[in-house]
């Protein structure tokens, strides 16, 4: 049997403890991530129209205002005046990008 060192296993245990993951049946998982954007499954291309119009329908939901970054082409949603940001739930952000490509599954998330 092959142990990892005491060190390197507490290492992993207590990078995990504070991971905001929710599991989902089957091969997807949901976590929250600071950055998304859509992209199509065609092209592998990001898109910024698409990525926009689908924050604007997270961003009514939840009563923030977003913080889009066309360099990065993801948007960010800032808690209060710091620095600091509210977490994007990529499950969500991945009906959001299909719903505003008008429901056409070619469009999918990356979140990061």
């Amino acid at each position: 049997m092959h142990l990892l060192p005491p060190a390197l296993t507490l290492g992993l245990l207590l990078s995990s403890a504070n991971a905001e993951t929710v599991w989902t049946t089957g091969l997807t998982s949901c976590a929250k991530y600071t950055w998304c954007r859509c992209h199509d499954a065609t092209t592998r291309a990001q898109d910024d129209e698409i990525s926009s119009k689908a924050w604007t329908l997270i961003d009514g939901t939840r009563g923030h205002t977003c913080g889009w970054d066309p360099d990065k082409g993801a948007c960010r949603k800032p808690k209060g005046d710091s620095d600091a940001f509210v977490k994007i739930d990529n499950c969500g952000w991945e009906k959001a990008c299909r719903v505003a490509g008008n429901d056409d599954t070619r469009y999918y998330q990356q979140c990061w």
